[in-house]
């Protein structure tokens, strides 16, 4: 892994993307299409976006979670791992717990709708499943609120 061509390549694209936060695999993604890069390491660069003073990479508040909740959550267009942004497109507190407020309404929605598939399946396993992480993202966004 050439480091100095990958800063270069995350560098560009963070500034260009239209939203400031991306996931880490959508970042992956873009430098793994870059063919001059060659392959590389998801863990070392990981290990070097943390490192670096130009990128602030975010882990994902809800931790380590079972397949069928990471499903749901990415179905419902949520990210489930860590983010990495450019410390200048870090937005004010205010404008960062309204993007985090609209990410929890977007998880909320799904997890409603993952939670009536359950119900109408008869399935009480994920019907207690959905309802323990539904209430914990509420009071995630409850806490998200009061900061």
């Amino acid at each position: 892994m050439i480091l100095e061509d990958i800063e270069q390549k995350v560098l560009s694209y963070l500034k260009q993307v239209s939203r400031a936060l991306v996931p880490f695999d959508q970042l992956v993604s873009y430098l793994r299409r870059q063919s001059d890069l060659g392959p590389f390491d998801e863990r070392d660069l990981l290990d070097f976006l943390r490192k670096h003073e130009l990128f602030q990479v975010i882990d994902s508040p809800f931790g380590a979670l079972d397949a069928e909740t990471v499903k749901t959550m990415e179905e419902g267009g949520f990210s489930v791992g860590p983010s990495v942004i450019l410390v200048t497109r870090i937005p004010p507190a205010h404008e960062l717990a309204q993007q985090f407020d609209a990410q929890i309404a977007v998880l909320l929605n799904a997890l409603g709708n993952a939670l009536q598939e359950a119900r109408a399946s008869g399935d009480e396993a994920r019907v207690r499943e959905a309802e323990s992480i539904i209430a914990r993202a509420e009071r995630l966004r409850e806490k998200f609120q009061k900061f």
